[in-house]
C-alpha cells in the first residue's frame, strides 16, 4: 500500500516526540499504525529514520523521496539552518551505508540533498549558528532531567562537522595598536593588568572592544574602542 502524504506528516510529528524523549519508538509506531492506518513495520521504520535525521545520526532504513524532502523542509522551517545541516549529514551517512551495502544509489535522494545543501550554504552564517546553538541550550535547560538524559543516552559522541560562512569587518590596525598602547597592559574596564603575556613577543594580552559595535553602526575609531581583559570583554558582551 502506498504511503500517503498525511502519513508522512504524522510520522514527522511523532518522530519529534521520540527524538525529544516524550514517546518511545514503539508507542509512536503504534499510533501511526492504528490512527493513520500505516503498515506497522513501515511506521516503525519511518519514525525511527526521521528521528535519527532530527538528531543528526545515521539511519539504515530508507524513506521515500517525498518524505526526505518534506522532513528537510520542516527541519529548516522549525529549527533553522544548523539543524538542517545536521539532518543532511545524517542522510549522507545513510546514502553511504546504503551504497556500500550494494543497494540502490537513490538518485532522487541525492538530488534532494544537493538542493538543500545549496540552501544551507546560502543561508548559514556563523552568527546564525551561535544564535541557534544558544537557543538550543536554553530549550535543553527548560527540559526535565529525565528528558535530557534520554537524549544523551542515544546522542552521538562525536560532533558533526559543518561549514559556515561569516561576514567580517576589515578593521583599522592603527586603531587597535593605538588603543593597546594607550592601555599600557591594563584593562580599561577593571583597571587590572592583563591575565598573561603573549608567547610571540611577551606583550600583555588584551582584547580591543568597540563600545558601539560595528554591526550596530559603531565607528572603527580610537574614541569608540577600549582595551579589555578577556573576562571583562565577555562581561560586556554577555553580562546583564
Amino acid at each position: 500500500m502506498k504511503i500517503t502524504e498525511e502519513q508522512i506528516r504524522q510520522a514527522y510529528e511523532l518522530a519529534k516526540f521520540v527524538q525529544q524523549g516524550r514517546l518511545k519508538l514503539s508507542q509512536a509506531a503504534d499510533e501511526l499504525s492504528k490512527k493513520y492506518l500505516m503498515n506497522h513495520s513501515s511506521a516503525q521504520r519511518y519514525v525511527d529514520s526521521i528521528q535519527h535525521m532530527l538528531s543528526g545520526q545515521q539511519y539504515t532504513s530508507t524513506i521515500n523521496a517525498f518524505a526526505t524532502d518534506y522532513c528537510l523542509s520542516k527541519i529548516l522551517d522549525e529549527f533553522g539552518t544548523a539543524s538542517l545541516q545536521m539532518a543532511l549529514g545524517s542522510i549522507r551517512n545513510h546514502l553511504y551505508y546504503y551504497e556500500k551495502a550494494g543497494k540502490s544509489k537513490q538518485p532522487k535522494i541525492h538530488s534532494i540533498v544537493e538542493k538543500f545543501t545549496k540552501i544551507s550554504e546560502e543561508r548559514f552564517s556563523l552568527r546564525e549558528h551561535i544564535a541557534e546553538f544558544e537557543q538550543q541550550i536554553e530549550c535543553s535547560r527548560q527540559d526535565s532531567l529525565e528528558t535530557r538524559s534520554k537524549r544523551l543516552k542515544v546522542a552521538s559522541k562525536l560532533p558533526l562537522k559543518m561549514t559556515v560562512t561569516t561576514e567580517v569587518y576589515r578593521r583599522n590596525p592603527d586603531v587597535v595598536a593605538s588603543v593597546l598602547l594607550r592601555a599600557n597592559g591594563y584593562c580599561e574596564h577593571c583597571n587590572t593588568l592583563g591575565p598573561f603575556r603573549r608567547a610571540k613577543d611577551g606583550s600583555v594580552y588584551l582584547e580591543v572592544h568597540h563600545k558601539i559595535q560595528l554591526s550596530n553602526g559603531g565607528e572603527d575609531t580610537v574614541e569608540n574602542a577600549i582595551a579589555l581583559c578577556p573576562n571583562c570583554h565577555r562581561e560586556l558582551h554577555f553580562g546583564s
